[in-house]
This record gives structure tokens, sequence and C-alpha cells, in this order.
């Protein structure tokens, strides 16, 4: 229970936005992260539309992974920005989370669907409107 609790917390603490998983936005935190190392950053396909998708792979590709993939349809933002929190909260040495990569290497995709989240930005930005 105290896990639990102790990630409401966490979490509680930090303020996001929709407009947060714009694909610019997306990769600009992606390379942010690469910076703190114990991070490859690799491009792990693209689509035939306009935006790139990117992964990362977090610690040693030897252990057994744990595989987050976010945004696989375009109007669920709350996948994206829940990988990318924890990305972050892995790579803070002494969080909560940072003890996973001592049994698990983590890959993840924050976002599956950039054009998807393109074709739907005014909702995404806005979700209050009638877009």
């Amino acid at each position: 229970m105290w896990l639990a609790d102790e990630l409401k917390q966490l979490i509680s603490s930090h303020e996001y936005k929709y407009s947060d998983v714009h694909p610019s936005k997306v990769r600009n935190r992606m390379l942010q992260l690469e910076k703190r190392g114990s991070i490859i950053h690799e491009l792990v396909a693209s689509r035939s539309g306009t935006h790139t998708i990117f992964g990362v792979i977090v610690g040693d590709q030897e252990k057994p992974a744990i595989v987050l993939t976010g945004n696989c349809h375009a109007e669920e933002v709350i996948g994206t920005l829940s990988i990318l929190f924890i990305l972050e909260q892995v790579l803070t040495k002494g969080s909560l989370l940072s003890s996973l990569l001592n049994q698990y290497c983590i890959i993840a995709i924050p976002q599956m669907n950039p054009d998807g989240v393109m074709a739907n930005w005014g909702w995404i930005e806005d979700p209050t409107t009638k877009n």
C-alpha cells in the first residue's frame, strides 16, 4: 500500500497538459532524457506519414525487459504522459522507480501514433471545445 501512496504523491506533484504530447515535445523530452545517461536512444520505426516514432532502451539489455508502449490510439494521450513520467523517474537516482534497473531493462515507445495525434490536435490541445 505504501508504494501506491508514494506514487500518488509523486504523480500529483507534477503538472502535465494534453499539449505535452505534441510529437515535437515528446521528441525533445526523449532527447533530454538521453542526456541523463544510462539510456540508449534508438529510432524504432518511421511512419508513412510525417512524424518519426522514437523508442528507448534503458539499462542492461541482457536483463528481462519491461516494455511500455503508449498512444496506440491518437486520443489516448495519458499513455504517452505516463511513460515519459516513468522514464524520468527510472533515470532519477534514488527515486522510487530507479531500482527497477537492478533487475530489468526498460524498452519504451511513448508515442506510437504521432501522425494520429496531429490529425486530432484540435481536440487534444483543447478537449473542452467541439473539436
